[in-house]
């Protein structure tokens, strides 16, 4: 058994790895601006602001968090590495869980997911701007299933190259979620809704998909577009802000776009991340 785990561990780490970029072409290096974040945070800031109240669109009520790790915990240790991609130390971590308030049990964090983003420009010139956007889970949040929805984001504001704002147009775009579990990998590929003409796109992320016995959680996926320059004048940048939304609540969630710039998500949701870098014409990403 010991075997078998240690090479579903050695399979996942190069699954992880292999999200990184290595390059937009052959002559060119991609540097990826970069953030993370882990769940144990989100949910802390989340119990001092007193946000405590979940429920799953199942009618199974969970009044809290300290209920959904011991509900993972439950979990065989197979599962909790083949399905959920934890690690020895972190199952050991979870199944020494009593239900203690969280706040005083901060090993929890080291068994809690992190969630981590990247954006980089690839394919850039001054006429169009190739833009990827990446997101990798370490693990299964502890509140997931097939009935939580999340949502990856992007919005852009374009330049041209004598400082003025410019019109960028969304010419391709494309959204692929890998699923790792005991039914091995799959991707599910879907097209993002362009939600602002010269703005904006997002998609949906489904936690959870599976049949019977075989199951398998979202863990990572790219988020792709093609922005365009209208007119004649050429590209310079684009600013690009790149949104995970992660239900906290088992309810579908929605984001806004206020006027100006931003990403706002809407009540039972939480931001993992909402970070915004530059793109530029000659391929490069900057924080």
């Amino acid at each position: 058994m010991k075997r078998i785990i240690t090479a579903i561990l050695m399979c996942a780490c190069f699954f992880s790895f292999s999200l990184l970029p290595v390059s937009a072409s052959d002559d060119i290096i991609v540097t990826p601006v970069s953030f993370s974040v882990n769940e144990y945070d989100i949910i802390m800031t989340q119990k001092q602001n007193k946000n405590t109240s979940m429920s799953f669109s199942d009618n199974t009520e969970i009044n809290s968090y300290e209920q959904l790790y011991l509900e993972r915990a439950r979990l065989s240790p197979l599962e909790l590495i083949e399905v959920h991609g934890y690690t020895e130390e972190q199952v050991q971590i979870l199944k020494e869980y009593t239900g203690t308030p969280i706040e005083e049990t901060p090993e929890l964090r080291r068994a809690s997911a992190s969630c981590s983003g990247y954006v980089y420009g690839q394919n850039c010139s001054k006429t169009s701007l190739g833009i990827v956007a990446e997101w990798n889970w370490s693990s299964t949040p502890v509140l997931a299933g097939a009935a939580i929805h999340d949502k990856v984001a992007l919005r852009w504001s374009g330049t041209d190259t004598g400082g003025n704002p410019l019109n960028l147009a969304c010419t391709s775009k494309s959204l692929q979620t890998k699923y790792v579990g005991n039914g091995g990998v799959s991707t599910y590929n879907s097209t993002p809704s362009l939600v602002l003409p010269y703005g904006a796109v997002e998609g949906d992320i489904q936690m959870e998909r599976g049949f019977g016995t075989v199951m398998r959680t979202a863990k990572s996926g790219t988020l792709r577009l093609t922005l365009s320059r209208t007119g004649s004048k050429s590209i310079k940048e684009a600013g690009i802000t790149f949104i995970y939304a992660h239900a906290s609540i088992g309810f579908n969630i929605s984001l806004s776009y206020p006027a100006g710039a931003g990403i706002s998500v809407s009540t039972g949701a939480t931001k993992m991340f909402n970070e915004t870098v530059r793109v530029t014409s000659s391929g490069q990403t900057l924080g």
